[in-house]
C-alpha cells in the first residue's frame, strides 16, 4: 500500500531543487560581493533580469573572477600609473574597449550580442588585465635593468658631451 505512494519523478524534481537551492547558496557571498563593485556589478544584473540559470550563474562566477582580478591588480596598477609611459597601454585598452563596446552595442543584434558574449566569457582575463600585466612585467624589467644603466652611463661618461 506505500509502494504505490512513491513517486519517482518527485523524487528527482525535489532532488535537482534541492541541489539548485545548495548551488544557489554558494553563489549568494559572491553576488553580495559583487554589489559592493558597481562595475562588475552591471552584467551580473542584466543576466539576473533574464531569469535564474546556468548562464546566470557562469556570468556570476565569471564576474567574481574578474573582481578578483582586480584587487589583486590594485598594487600594481598604481605602480604603472606613477611611471606615464608604461601606463599608456592600460589607458589605451580601457578606451578602445569602452568605444568598440559602445559602437557594437548599437550595430549587433540580441543574438550577435549573446554569441559575441559567450565567445568573450571563455577568457579569463580582459584586454585590460592583459594590458596591465604586460606593463608590469616590463616596469619590473625597467627596474631590475636600472642599475645596469646607471653604471654604463658611469663608465661611459666620457662619450657624453659637456
Amino acid at each position: 500500500d506505500r509502494a504505490c505512494c512513491f513517486n519517482l519523478d518527485l523524487q528527482k524534481v525535489l532532488l535537482l531543487n534541492g541541489l539548485s537551492v545548495a548551488i544557489d547558496l554558494v553563489f549568494v557571498p559572491l553576488l553580495v560581493l559583487l554589489v559592493m563593485s558597481p562595475l562588475r556589478l552591471r552584467s551580473a544584473v542584466a543576466s539576473l533580469r533574464k531569469g535564474l540559470g546556468w548562464t546566470t550563474r557562469k556570468v556570476i562566477l565569471q564576474q567574481f573572477i574578474l573582481l578578483l582580478a582586480d584587487m589583486l591588480l590594485l598594487v600594481p596598477l598604481a605602480l604603472v600609473t606613477l611611471t606615464w609611459y608604461r601606463s599608456r597601454p592600460v589607458h589605451q585598452a580601457l578606451g578602445c574597449r569602452r568605444v568598440a563596446a559602445d559602437i557594437e552595442e548599437g550595430q549587433l543584434t540580441e543574438e550577435q550580442q549573446t554569441l559575441r558574449q559567450e565567445s568573450d566569457s571563455f577568457k579569463v582575463l580582459t584586454e585590460y588585465h592583459r594590458a596591465l600585466l604586460r606593463a608590469s612585467g616590463l616596469l619590473l624589467l625597467d627596474v631590475i635593468l636600472l642599475p645596469f644603466l646607471l653604471l654604463l652611463a658611469i663608465v661611459t661618461c666620457y662619450r657624453l658631451p659637456i
